[in-house]
């Protein structure tokens, strides 16, 4: 018998390393859904900064936020379907990154607006996603913790952000 296998012959490097990328790409899952909802509500205390930069009434100041969310309904609608079409991956691709970027380098109230809006859109499709990600990766019996935090996780973005 191998050194590090089991009774049946299967390496047991093996499958720890497959617990281990598995557990990796759970983490990875969490943190951007985490990240995401923190961006919904990180915005709200800059609000009066964003009046005085771009000279702007707090009516308007609020539209990116508004249009954050906004993207954040639209994302999942358009991302899940697509994702079942043509994989998953495409929607942990951080789209959402370059969008967020975008914003935070904005010079006017309109490009932070549409910057915002777009992070909302390609960045909540895994919100929606990673369930089926989850349903995909673990068996059924062992499915119960990861599925626990991934559901925990968002609710946690607001509160911290």
């Amino acid at each position: 018998m191998l050194p590090y296998s089991n009774s049946l012959g299967i390496s047991l490097r093996s499958v720890s390393f497959a617990v281990y990328s598995i557990s990796t790409a759970e983490v990875i899952k969490a943190h951007i859904c985490l990240f995401r909802t923190i961006a919904s509500s990180i915005y709200i205390p800059a609000i009066p900064d964003i009046e005085n930069e771009f000279q702007v009434s707090l009516t308007v100041a609020l539209l990116p936020y508004s249009f954050y969310v906004f993207g954040q309904a639209w994302g999942p609608l358009l991302g899940a379907p697509l994702s079942e079409t043509f994989g998953r991956r495409g929607t942990y691709i951080p789209y959402m990154l370059l969008f967020a970027l975008g914003a935070g380098f904005s010079h006017s109230i309109a490009s932070l607006i549409v910057c915002r809006f777009f992070a909302g859109l390609f960045g909540s499709p895994v919100l929606s996603v990673g369930a089926g990600t989850i349903a995909d990766i673990w068996s059924q019996q062992d499915r119960g913790i990861p599925m626990a935090i991934l559901v925990l996780v968002p609710f946690l973005g607001p509160s911290l952000g």
